[in-house]
């Protein structure tokens, strides 16, 4: 009796764990199917909610997978286009794909890496066409919507399908962090390598100073009064609000252009960049003779330039040169550089 008591038990301790992992199973399962419906269902509630709003949103195919790791919602044969007011663009591509995990649905991953066409129709018609080994974005939300956004992109090339050539013709590498603080200031990471510059597509002197290549970029920035930019993109109104953008620091390293940028900028009345920033040279002899022989400055700018160079306040980031926007004026110093122009049409 004793024996088949002990037999009994022994046989039930190992029962047991598979009774139960079986039942949790189960009861994942459950869950998955059952979120999996959700999600399909707000997806296709959202497409129809955009329609409605004046977009165009078309696919072929939109389902629900990864089980049993994750949640993967996939779009093919995607086709969207903005209403008129919002600027009448249109978006192709083959498929998107928004993945999370089943214990944090708050936190999507967005799969961009498909090829993708980009349609704009003002002032003209162009078309654009991006490729990248790498394309994602990443948004964590919150009880307030949208809190977290990182993107991640790598070996960006873009061309042109239709009209004219386009500024930036490839970037290597972009990242981008980005958080909302305090309710009202977005705070801004990012970092850029090898940016390739189009010279037929962008006519600056700045290419024919440092060249088409700008290695690296180091970016650190925060955007003041964040939601009044962000809720119609009116830079006026985010002027208005007393919107300011501070940049903490910001490092670039472009040709002979060795330079850390910190400070604050605003708008003014009329719309126009005003505040004030200290620009870090490395070099700034070779920085002034590149925009001298660029003829962006003259020659007696620069010589002024070259004073205020060798006076200036040095640090292991360089030789700090203010820089300030005023009235419609850029100056370096008391040296009047030429103007910003107001924004208020951009």
């Amino acid at each position: 009796m004793n024996r088949e008591s002990r037999s009994g038990s022994i046989a039930w301790q190992f029962l047991m764990p598979l009774i139960v992992l079986s039942g949790l199973l189960i009861a994942y399962m459950a869950y998955w199917f059952l979120a999996r419906g959700e999600i399909l269902a707000w997806a296709e509630n959202w497409v129809e909610a955009q329609n409605q709003a004046g977009y165009v949103i078309e696919y072929d195919r939109l389902r629900v997978g990864g089980f049993p790791l994750r949640f993967e919602l996939i779009a093919d044969g995607i086709d969207a286009t903005a209403p008129p007011h919002e600027g009448g663009w249109s978006i192709r591509t083959d498929q998107l794909t928004a993945s999370a995990m089943p214990y944090d649905l708050t936190n999507w991953v967005i799969d961009m890496s498909a090829p993708l066409d980009f349609e704009s129709i003002y002032p003209d018609r162009r078309i654009r066409h991006f490729e990248a080994s790498t394309a994602r974005l990443n948004i964590g939300s919150g009880g307030q919507g949208t809190q977290r956004i990182g993107l991640i992109v790598d070996d960006l090339s873009i061309s042109v399908l239709e009209g004219g050539a386009v500024p930036v013709q490839s970037i290597a590498s972009l990242r981008i962090d980005g958080e909302i603080r305090d309710g009202d200031t977005l705070r801004v990471q990012s970092e850029i390598t090898d940016l390739v510059f189009n010279r037929d597509g962008l006519d600056t002197p700045l290419i024919d100073a440092f060249g088409q290549t700008v290695d690296h970029i180091d970016a650190d920035f925060s955007i003041l009064r964040w939601p009044s930019l962000a809720s119609n993109g009116d830079i006026a109104n985010w002027g208005r609000d007393r919107g300011r953008l501070v940049i903490d620091s910001t490092r670039i390293d472009w040709g002979e252009a060795n330079l850390t940028i910190d400070g604050d900028l605003g708008l003014d009345s009329a719309v126009q960049p005003e505040g004030h920033l200290s620009l870090y040279f490395v070099d700034p002899d070779a920085v002034i003779a590149r925009l001298e022989t660029a003829n962006l400055i003259n020659r007696d700018n620069a010589r002024a330039m070259r004073l205020l160079a060798q006076a200036a306040p040095r640090d292991d980031r360089g030789s700090a040169l203010p820089l300030s926007l005023r009235r419609g004026g850029v100056y370096i110093g008391p040296l009047r550089l030429g103007d910003t122009g107001s924004l208020a049409s951009n």
